[in-house]
């Protein structure tokens, strides 16, 4: 396969996923700005969820701290807001029609074509408004997983686009976890955590509902050996597609600088005990995100001799 169209595929991947992630992201926040407003919290009253939903809310000033918001929503000019990440996803998939399905290209057109019918003029967004387009993002993420699962062919097309989700599933479940204060106990804010990653019925299918604290939560989204959103199994997933793609012997594996990378990320994760883990959770947070980043450095390097990832997070002053 040419690395143009590998590294299309592995970008579709990422994109879908950093979409798909981005809104739950932006909806923990505002949601838990919406229940338990911070010291400084402005517009309280016109995010009121007995409020008037339909008055243009202006999201700079109304989230301290987050001014953000409206630029990882709707914005073009924020390279990864929400509608950048579809738009980017589209125009890979334009790269790559020659491996994908015409559903898939439809899905990509048509979620691009009504995001964009669904931008806003300023930064005026309703807090209605808001969570209807989160969900809608949401929605067509899925709808799009589900074409792909249904309809590529399991070859090296298959694994780029898997990898790319994976990769990134990975480092947006990190920021998933950091969205919440990682020293508190508050057992309401870490279901708020379980249910921005869909984990919540699974969480209380593999714990009976029974002992749910901090310390599970953490190791049901970072070591469970069967939840697809945990960081363990995404990881499990790459290095099983990794070995299809290089496909040599385990000495060739070995010799491999993204599969060795892999493999010590995994081995630092595999062998983290769940006291560390609770314990130091933001040291162990950075690693696993550091490691991720040099590992897709790697992948890029090794599949499509490109330079080094680019960071993704604007520094605020």
């Amino acid at each position: 396969m040419l690395s143009r169209i590998a590294e299309s595929l592995y970008w579709i991947g990422r994109y879908l996923e950093r979409a798909d992630n981005t809104a739950r992201i932006l909806e923990v926040e505002v949601q838990t700005n919406l229940e338990n407003p911070p010291k400084g919290f402005k517009g309280t009253t016109r995010w009121s969820r007995n409020g008037n939903t339909d008055r243009p809310l202006s999201v700079k000033s109304a989230i301290v701290e987050a001014e953000y918001l409206a630029d990882l929503s709707l914005s073009l000019g924020h390279p990864t807001s929400i509608l950048s990440s579809i738009v980017a996803a589209r125009e890979n998939a334009r790269g790559a029609r020659e491996v994908i399905s015409s559903e898939l290209w439809e899905c990509l057109n048509v979620t691009q074509n009504q995001m964009m019918l669904s931008r806003f003029e300023g930064d005026a967004l309703s807090l209605h408004q808001f969570f209807q387009f989160t969900q809608f993002a949401k929605e067509r993420v899925a709808l799009a997983y589900g074409i792909v699962e249904s309809t590529m062919t399991r070859d090296d097309a298959w694994h780029f686009f898997s990898i790319g989700v994976l990769i990134e599933r990975i480092d947006m479940t990190v920021r998933l976890i950091g969205t919440r204060d990682l020293e508190s106990e508050d057992i309401f804010g870490w279901i708020t955590t379980l249910k921005s990653c869909s984990a919540y019925q699974a969480f209380i299918r593999a714990y009976g509902g029974v002992g749910m604290d901090r310390r599970s939560v953490l190791e049901f989204l970072v070591l469970d050996r069967g939840f697809p959103r945990s960081i363990y199994f995404a990881l499990n997933g790459v290095g099983t597609a990794l070995e299809s793609l290089i496909d040599g012997n385990q000495a060739a594996l070995r010799r491999d600088m993204a599969f060795r990378l892999l493999g010590k990320l995994k081995g630092d994760v595999e062998y983290l005990e769940s006291e560390d883990l609770a314990t130091e959770l933001g040291v162990h947070l950075n690693r696993i995100q550091v490691g991720t980043g040099e590992l897709s450095n790697a992948i890029s390097s090794r599949f499509f001799h490109q330079d080094e990832l680019q960071q993704w997070r604007i520094e605020r002053n």
